[in-house]
């Protein structure tokens, strides 16, 4: 009997340590990993609204529910007067009352930035799923860069000729593509319809 509860003893002894040594560094590194994701949404801003200093950005605000657009938050960006001059907008393909197109491997998070005027100025995908070399591509200034200086509604197109407006889907990637446009589509109308009308 005793060579069964020894080793169960030691078992147990080792697995105690094991745990209490992971949830020591899981505690440890909590605080990096939040740090490093505020660092990148910060970055995803200035890179999606060049014109504004990173420090000029308010805190984010919390997007209101039941709107169906997917905004997940909201930030201004402010010129040296203290005055409005950008917005980013993050986007969620998969928040709860999304309307709209998801994207192909699941949730996109899709940050969107817009001058004080309605004419986007960056698009920046901060999450994807999306197959490496297809939907993936959407997160490449080549895709992304079309929604630049242009103030919608997009539309996805797979064959030219290209109206002002459209966007040329990535090959074998349409869904990724309108998913995209989708997210971009809606940053603009939450921009139209409630920062400019006053509805947030």
């Amino acid at each position: 009997m005793r060579e069964i509860v020894s080793p169960g003893i030691k078992l147990f002894i080792i697995t105690l340590v094991a745990a209490a040594l992971l949830g020591l560094v899981s505690s440890a590194t909590e605080g990096s990993i939040e740090q490093n994701a505020v660092k990148a949404k910060k970055e995803a801003m200035a890179a999606v609204l060049t014109f504004v200093a990173p420090e000029n950005f308010g805190d984010e605000i919390e997007g209101p529910d039941g709107t169906g657009l997917g905004v997940t938050s909201y930030s201004i960006g402010y010129g040296a007067d203290k005055l409005p001059i950008g917005y980013v907008i993050m986007i969620d393909t998969k928040a709860q009352g999304y309307i709209g197109d998801g994207a192909y491997g699941g949730k996109m998070i899709v940050a969107v930035g817009i001058d004080d005027k309605g004419v986007v100025c960056g698009v920046k995908l901060l999450e994807h799923s999306e197959t490496p070399g297809l939907g993936a591509n959407a997160a490449d200034d080549q895709f992304t860069g079309q929604f630049v200086k242009k103030s919608g509604p997009f539309t996805v197109r797979k064959t030219p000729p290209l109206g002002p407006n459209d966007i040329d889907a990535i090959t074998a990637a349409t869904i990724t593509s309108k998913a995209v446009t989708t997210a971009v589509n809606n940053a603009l109308e939450f921009y139209r319809d409630y920062i400019m009308k006053g509805g947030v």
